[in-house]
Parts: structure tokens; sequence; C-alpha cells
């Protein structure tokens, strides 16, 4: 049955019918480790269960247009910072497309950080760094709500609504400036993904840390903000956004970038998804 399941999930003609296979072939192998092999010809260790698990384990890509922008940057950019990296699939992507670049994947939650080390040398990223930290404002610790079966949720601003009872752990969080330039990073390829934090993250990326960035993909959602009690618009006014143009991101492989303003995403109250941000003196990403 799961691998009638699999088959329907990966290629049945309707999308409903995928859906649906996809949801029950993840229901009834929930916890199974595996191996997939992902975009890129890289091969990650995942375990079903959680979102981030499920896509790779079914499709071997979770984003596809993030993922696409994201392999397409990476050829000219000077390093690779992933905070949020999660099972390190990102770090391993851009890392397989250029294996020159320096990797920092940077995850608060420790059973994450291991993972993502465990994929790196997998995938033989000779260049990556994991550090286990949070990103913040300033220097200190904080608590991390960690949800016992969706980890991809775990946030410092809010406690999760889904992925069953959440477990609090205190962990050390450093701003992301100084993580940059204690390393001499430059040219960054920068991604953030920290469920409702965005705004702190931002705060301590600071003017030191900012002009050692080329390109941002954040993930923007206007729910888990307000679940950190922030507004979109008051993320868009912190000063590193005035060193930046917004495309959105679609996720779709063809066509994955639309140019955009910070007025027109501040006017979306169901924006949820991710944002590549450019400089301003540089050119349109062609992709």
């Amino acid at each position: 049955m799961s691998r009638l399941l699999l088959l329907l999930a990966r290629r049945a003609p309707w999308r409903a019918l995928r859906r649906t296979a996809f949801r029950k072939y993840c229901r009834r192998n929930a916890g199974l480790a595996l191996v997939a092999r992902c975009r890129g010809g890289i091969r990650l260790a995942v375990e079903i269960g959680d979102s981030v698990d499920d896509q790779l384990a079914v499709y071997g890509v979770y984003e596809p247009g993030t993922t696409e922008v994201l392999r397409r940057l990476a050829v000219d950019a000077g390093a690779f910072v992933d905070v949020g990296c999660n099972l390190g699939y990102y770090g391993c992507l851009v890392g397989a497309e250029n294996p020159a670049l320096p990797v920092v994947a940077i995850d608060a939650n420790p059973a994450m950080v291991e993972r993502a080390e465990d994929n790196m040398r997998r995938n033989e990223v000779d260049g990556a760094e994991v550090l286990h930290c949070g990103v913040g404002a300033e220097e200190g610790r904080l608590e991390l709500s960690v949800p016992r079966d969706r980890h991809s949720l775990s946030s410092f601003a809010y406690v999760p609504k889904k992925g069953g009872p959440s477990e609090t752990i205190t962990v050390p969080v450093r701003p992301l400036g100084p993580i940059l330039s204690e390393r001499a990073l430059a040219s960054c390829l920068l991604k953030i993904d920290a469920e409702g934090f965005e705004y702190e993250v931002f705060r301590g990326l600071g003017a030191g840390g900012v002009d050692r960035v080329e390109r941002i993909v954040c993930e923007i959602s206007v729910p888990n903000l307000g679940r950190a009690g922030r507004e979109l618009a008051e993320l868009f006014a912190l000063p590193v956004f005035e060193e930046f143009r917004p495309f959105r991101i679609r996720e779709t492989v063809r066509d994955p970038l639309r140019e955009t303003s910070y007025a027109e995403l501040a006017d979306d109250p169901s924006q949820h998804g991710n944002v590549l941000l450019v400089r301003r003196d540089a050119a349109a990403p062609l992709l």
C-alpha cells in the first residue's frame, strides 16, 4: 500500500489525488527514517513526520521555487549563511552547486544541528560550519519552544499551536552581524527562516553585518509575525530594508521571481512565503 501511495503522490494525473496520497503516505509511515535522493544530486537523511522531511522523502525537493533561486544565486555568492538551517537541506544544495563556497548553517535546536552536520558530511560539503545558537538582536539566552512532532515550527517568538506539546529549551543567542564579521564573510547569500522572530534577526544584522550581504532569501509570514506581536510594516521599517528591493518567490521552478514593493507586501494580510531581497545598486536577478 505504501508503494502505491508513493507512486500516486508523485505521478497521479490529478492534483487533489496527489495531495491525498501524499498525506496518507506520510501518516502511514510516520517515524520512518530513510535517505532521500534530492534535487541537485544530494542525499539527505530524513524522518517522516515533519513537513520538511515529508516533502523531501516523497518529492526530493522542498520549496521548489526557493530551491531554484538559491541554486542559481549560489554560483556568484561569496558565502552562504543559513539562519534556521533545519536538517541542512539548503546548505547541502548550495554546497553541491558551488563546492568552493563557505557555508555557515545555524540552528537553535541541538537535534537539528546534529542532523545538519550529518547531512553536510554525507554530501561532502567540506566548507560547512554548523553553529548551535539562536540569532537575535543581542547576545544572551532565550527559551525556544520545540513541538514534539514538528521541529520545523520551533520558535523563540511564540509557542506553536501545531505539532503536539512543545518542549522548552534554553539556548544561546547571538546577533548575526558579529557572526559574519568574525568569519570575514563577504558578498553573502543569506537565508532566514525564523518562525516569527525575523524582526530580531534583522535588528541583529546591524550596519556592520548588512555591508557583508548581497542577497537575502527570507520567509515573510504575517501570521507568524502577528503571533510574535509584530506587524509587517514594522519589520520593513527597519533601516536594513532600505538597502534592498524585494522580489516575491513563487514556489514554481518556472519563472519563480516577481518584483514587488514593501507596500504591496505589507498590504497583503495573507502574506506567507519567501521573499528575495536584492541590493538596490545590483542588477535584477535573471532566472
